[in-house]
């Protein structure tokens, strides 16, 4: 190896040689594969040790130390390590139609979508007439890459599976997961044949049914999603109720004020009422009097309100917007400025503040 050298006085440097290792190294690999041997690699390629097991395995592939199926029946069976899983499922391809179909139905039953997803469409790449069956039950796979290879092969076969899905939904044995799966696939169809189906399954018994169906009657009908949201706001789960927040800042979705906290009242969900009129000041600042009293037998909401007053107080020079006659006339009542103000308590500095806004609307 030449040694570097850079002089003032010369515009030429001389940088070191590179060296081509491979062949040691190939070399090396060779001798510890046969002082360890097949056996203790592969064990080796099977534990929990991410980073070992890759190696083992690379070195079982490349040093062909056991034969294909046997080396993505070892890769599969890794069920701590997703890397290997899915190079051992991108590996069926170049099995037998034997092996793969006994393998790719082993690796359909992996944890890991994108496995199950590599899996199904090495199977299905041979295309005889059983694999409609397999295609039409792995539309259900909660993973949306799995759906999507069941979908594609069923397009290319003249199959609509908007249908299918529908089918699945109606069924009156399909347990949850199926349904929740269904609505996503019938949701990424982007078809609308079956948007009534979706709005009955919006009154499902199980809430997170009830919210995957709002969620695919957004996709289908994004014009609906003021409905949609009202809708949201009137669920009996605060689960599903949460999703008006995504549907509102997400999706631009409207409910007035007025209506989703009378809809929130009904449900008793005070931290979704605080959170959804966060971005309308002045509504905020009626709420935080209005559940002024409630807070006095609850230390923890009382506390909460006081932060909130204090950042709609630090934030007030932000407030472009103007009360309106309604919500100027109830923060004028003697009552909400006294609930506002014994929040503060009467040392805070900012309680000028809170009176000058109030005396100034």
């Amino acid at each position: 190896m030449r040694v570097f050298v850079c002089s003032a006085r010369s515009s030429i440097c001389e940088w070191p040689e590179r060296t081509d290792h491979s062949a040691w190294l190939q070399a090396f690999e060779q001798a510890v594969v046969a002082q360890v041997g097949a056996d203790r690699i592969a064990a080796a390629a099977s534990g929990g040790d991410a980073i070992v097991a890759r190696t083992c395995y690379r070195l079982l592939a490349e040093h062909g130390l056991v034969d294909p199926a046997a080396l993505v029946r070892l890769g599969l069976s890794n069920g701590m390590d997703i890397v290997l899983a899915h190079k051992a499922a991108e590996s069926l391809v170049r099995l037998s139609a034997d092996d793969r179909e006994a393998l790719g139905r082993l690796a359909l039953r992996s944890h890991f979508g994108m496995v199950r997803a590599s899996a199904l469409r090495s199977l299905l790449s041979d295309g005889t007439e059983t694999h409609r069956t397999l295609a039409t039950d792995m539309l259900a796979d909660p993973n949306s890459w799995v759906r999507l290879v069941a979908n594609s092969w069923l397009e290319r076969h003249g199959i609509d599976s908007g249908p299918l899905f529908a089918a699945r939904l109606a069924a009156p044995d399909s347990a949850i997961a199926v349904l929740r799966a269904c609505l996503m696939g019938l949701a990424e169809t982007g078809k609308r044949d079956h948007v009534d189906l979706v709005l009955r399954m919006t009154m499902h018994p199980s809430a997170r049914v009830r919210s995957y169906a709002f969620s695919a009657w957004r996709q289908l009908a994004p014009g609906d999603k003021d409905h949609i949201a009202q809708r949201v706001l009137a669920d009996e789960s605060p689960r599903v109720r949460k999703a008006v927040l995504t549907l509102s800042r997400k999706h631009g979705a409207f409910v007035p004020a007025d209506v989703a906290l009378s809809l929130l009242r009904e449900r008793g969900d005070v931290d979704l009422m605080l959170r959804y009129v966060q971005s309308e000041p002045w509504h905020h600042l009626a709420l935080i009097a209005e559940l002024e009293t409630a807070s006095r037998s609850d230390a923890a909401l009382r506390e909460r309100l006081r932060h909130e007053l204090i950042a709609w107080i630090d934030n007030s020079r932000l407030h472009y917007t103007r009360p309106t006659d309604d919500l100027r006339a109830r923060l004028a009542q003697p009552d909400a400025k006294a609930d506002l103000l014994a929040l503060l308590g009467g040392g805070d500095a900012r309680v000028r503040e809170i009176v000058s806004q109030l005396d100034s609307m």
